[in-house]
């Protein structure tokens, strides 16, 4: 019997309005009355769940570096990047590239001017904001739980190129986002979700996850059972045997259909 169903959130939970359709809500509802646990994977920020309508479960956020309830509004676990580690690497691509910085901490976001100009405004609460000038300005208190690199002309996946050989003690991806995220070394979707299975007494073989980006490959990959969604990107679709439909056409809910008895 599957016990735990991990699912992406943009592209696979969420229709492209970043709402839940009635038909996934009411499996979701269904498999955990069932007895099967739900956990949001994503790379959104905790901050940015706490303003969507999604289900009140755990939620494993920016791509495996926190782990939060939705529930109780809790931080369950927090994976971070030193501050000296994250500076070296912007140093590094700084020397090759003109990118636009900002980066997350377990209570806050930060932003340069440049990313600012480049990406407009979020939708965060202001008081989860701070602009600043250089990314050189990341403070030795700063426990950077994700940072994210874009650039004006590349794209995510080109940008991604040019980074990769410069990623030497950190952890990148992409996730659909206009730009490249980054992580500490080793965390990935995965990580935490393998975390989070062993406290329960939870084999991967039990385990039934689906997404749509590249960086769902390593939860897919780790899990008993790997869905990609129709809408998934190129790479994720050939890797990926097993697709469903899209999410716009309820493929979280067929999968979920499927497991219930």
């Amino acid at each position: 019997m599957v016990k735990l169903l991990a699912t992406d959130l943009d592209g696979t939970l969420l229709l492209p309005d970043a709402t839940v359709s009635p038909r996934v809500a009411a499996a979701i509802a269904a498999a955990e009355e069932a007895g099967i646990e739900v956990v949001i994977l994503t790379a959104r920020s905790w901050r940015s769940l706490e303003l969507l309508d999604v289900p009140r479960g755990l939620a494993v956020c920016s791509n495996g570096a926190v782990v939060y309830d939705l529930r109780t509004r809790e931080i369950i676990q927090s994976r971070h990047t030193e501050a000296p580690i994250v500076r070296a690497f912007l140093a590094r691509v700084a020397e090759h590239l003109d990118v636009a910085i900002a980066w997350e901490t377990a209570t806050r976001v930060f932003r340069t001017q440049r990313y600012h100009e480049l990406r407009g405004a979020d939708h965060l609460p202001a008081a989860y904001v701070a602009s600043i000038e250089f990314a050189e300005e990341i403070g030795d208190d700063h426990e950077v739980t994700k940072v994210l690199v874009g650039h004006a002309s590349l794209s995510p996946d080109e940008l991604f190129a040019q980074l990769a050989p410069l990623a030497h003690d950190v952890t990148l991806t992409v996730s659909g986002g206009p730009f490249v995220e980054v992580m500490a070394a080793g965390v990935t979707k995965a990580l935490a979700l393998a975390a989070l299975c062993e406290e329960r007494g939870i084999d991967a073989a039990d385990v039934v996850a689906v997404g749509d980006h590249t960086n769902d490959l390593p939860m897919l990959r780790w899990a008993g059972r790997g869905i990609a969604m129709a809408n998934a990107h190129a790479s994720v679709l050939a890797e990926i045997e097993e697709h469903t439909a899209s999410n716009v056409d309820d493929g979280l809910a067929l999968v979920i259909e499927g497991l219930l008895p």
